[in-house]
């Protein structure tokens, strides 16, 4: 969700060969990439699943997002549960392989 309130779905689309899975957030984040605003600011990220447990992002969607919206908020949602403050993204990978880290 950026600063105005626009949400930026996505799903999974699922593969035999699990690398070829296309996650939702990564989905998601394709989609606002795609068409946000130049100045849209990502300030929440929403995951569901339509039952138990909460649902959390693979490691790939955990980089992505570390990457790219590191100060963003995390919410889940399971089922018909009300969504949970989960952390922010960059708690999710708390070392990941951006900035001055790439490259050595």
């Amino acid at each position: 969700m950026d600063q105005r309130g626009n949400f930026y779905p996505g799903v999974n689309v699922e593969s035999g060969s699990y690398s070829l899975t296309s996650c939702a957030e990564r989905n998601a984040f394709a989609h606002y990439m795609a068409l946000a605003p130049n100045d849209a600011v990502v300030v929440a990220v929403y995951i569901a699943s339509s039952k138990p447990p909460e649902p959390l992002p693979c490691g790939a969607c955990r980089h992505v997002l570390c990457e790219h919206l590191p100060q963003a908020m995390v919410f889940v949602i399971a089922g018909d549960r009300a969504p949970e403050y989960a952390g922010d993204v960059s708690d999710f990978m708390p070392a990941p392989f951006v900035g001055p880290t790439v490259g050595r």
